[in-house]
């Protein structure tokens, strides 16, 4: 068995939590009448009803708490989708030689080549697109709800 004391304390707790409402109420009522004329406003009015909110029940216990369930969550796949970004595909372009139309010191017209030909590389622009990527979350302890 516990402790005489605790128990008697517990007893005194639980005997003023009855009684304390009573004599609040009882105190609020008797001292709703008041010297002043007219009631407890003074002007005149008649007095207001005294409202007492009293607890109902209190038993003086707390229950511990209890520390939260563990879940074992599972893993499994999860479809994701990210925007990426796809660069430009380059392309090799060959750039005719240039040629152009010259005149000599006696007004002849001849050919003459400005630029070689060549091979250039052309990078054209790249694009965003939103791909859906599966990735695997692994399985995990959660704490569940009671």
């Amino acid at each position: 068995m516990g402790n005489p004391f605790t128990a008697l304390r517990g007893l005194q707790k639980r005997a003023l939590a009855r009684v304390a409402p009573l004599a609040l109420a009882a105190a609020a009522l008797t001292g709703a009448a008041s010297a002043a004329p007219g009631g407890p406003s003074g002007y005149g009015h008649p007095p207001r009803p005294v409202i007492v909110h009293a607890p109902v029940h209190y038993s003086g216990y707390y229950p511990t708490p209890r520390a939260p369930r563990r879940v074992w969550i599972p893993g499994a796949w999860v479809e994701q989708h990210t925007r990426v970004f796809l660069p430009g595909h380059t392309e090799r372009v060959w750039q005719e030689p240039r040629f152009e139309w010259r005149y000599d010191d006696c007004g002849r017209a001849i050919t003459v080549q400005v630029a070689a030909g060549c091979w250039r590389t052309v990078q054209h622009p790249g694009h965003w697109k939103v791909e859906a990527v599966s990735l695997w979350r692994p399985g995990h302890w959660s704490h569940g709800q009671r």
